[in-house]
Parts: structure tokens; sequence; C-alpha cells
């Protein structure tokens, strides 16, 4: 439903937090225009996504990925989607409170 109204609205937002306690905390909130991607422009920014988030991987999480396959015969919550989507932005906020 929510992509549904995505596409029939294309500016939205969205809001990041992390807290590391009641007094230490960051968020960042940013507006734009949603975009999906298909083809080969999903393909790329796919590998681009991919290859940046390995290299922040554990151990333990690499055969998370080993084992998604992008086959059309697998379980469907182990493939690669064939689409993508980004938020190009216009305007973004930022606050945090440490003590």
């Amino acid at each position: 439903m929510k992509l549904d109204n995505v596409r029939l609205n294309k500016f939205v937002c969205f809001e990041v937090d992390v807290s590391h306690g009641i007094s230490n905390w960051e968020s960042v909130i940013a507006w734009g225009d949603f975009e999906e991607l298909a083809g080969d422009t999903a393909v790329e920014v796919r590998k681009f996504f991919y290859n940046k988030i390995l290299n922040l991987l554990t151990e333990d999480s690499i055969p998370l990925i080993e084992n998604i396959q992008t086959d059309h015969s697998s379980a469907d919550a182990n493939r690669i989607k064939e689409f993508m989507y980004r938020i190009k932005l216009s305007e973004k906020a930022g606050h945090y409170e440490t003590r």
C-alpha cells in the first residue's frame, strides 16, 4: 500500500534516528522526489550499493549476502528484487543532543 501511495504522490520524506541514550541521539529528516528504478539502471545502482555495504559487514553477515539468489526459481524472500528505489533529495535537516 505504501508503494502504491508514493507512486501517486512522488514527493516523500523519511527520517533516520540513532539513539545512544535518552540524552545522546541524532535524527535526520529528508524530503525529495521518489523514483522507481528498473532495468540496467537498477542493476547498476544495486551493484554500487552492495559493493559499498559489503565492506561494512561482519564475517557473520557475509553468508546472508552469499545466499541471496537472483533467479526466479528461488523463494521470493531470498531473491534480490529486479527494481530499486531512490529519493532525489531536495531538502534535509538534522538535530542531535549529546550530554
